[in-house]
């Protein structure tokens, strides 16, 4: 690319392999399934969609770099939207009583705000990073939950939802 002529292929191949980790990741949290509500499961359905259609988003950046603009463009806002609305309800759907929730639900508020600053100073392209941090450390949390509920005591989590004034 004319933008970084020395660089631009750790870009792409950053992004390829991002995309296909990305739907990796989302694929892999079937695992939470067994201890979800109904309505939970239903979420985390909507969630891995989110992630995976942004995980191919991130891939195409890689076959669209920013000298094909227009497309670029497209796949770079499937990648932000998706990521950003998957990244919003993953505490929704991965909400458990015993877990990191205050940590995922303050990490998912932040990339919320992220992401909306990110749309307001569109033209300081820097500051797409803050939010692209943010998705990056989400796949991190969410595996320190995961090796939460697949402990043995996972029963405790079985049938929680945190929708229901149950709690």
């Amino acid at each position: 690319s004319h933008l970084n002529p020395n660089g631009y292929i750790f870009y792409l191949g950053g992004c390829a392999m991002g995309g296909v980790l990305g739907v990796g990741f989302f694929l892999s949290l079937n695992s939470w399934r067994g201890t979800g509500s109904g309505p939970q499961n239903l979420l985390l359905t909507l969630v891995q969609l989110l992630g995976v259609v942004a995980g191919v988003g991130l891939f195409m950046n890689a076959v669209f770099p920013e000298t094909n603009y227009p497309l670029h463009h497209f796949f770079a806002g499937i990648v932000f939207n998706g990521f950003g609305a998957a990244v919003v309800l993953c505490p929704f759907s991965l909400w458990r009583r015993k877990g990191g929730n205050v940590i995922l639900a303050t990490t998912s508020l932040l990339t919320l705000v992220a992401v909306i600053l990110m749309f307001i100073f569109a033209r300081d392209h820097w500051v797409e990073w803050v939010p692209t941090t943010l998705f990056l450390a989400m796949p991190i949390l969410v595996g320190f939950q995961t090796r939460a509920i697949e402990r043995p005591d996972k029963e405790k989590f079985r049938d929680f939802d945190p929708l229901s004034s149950e709690y």
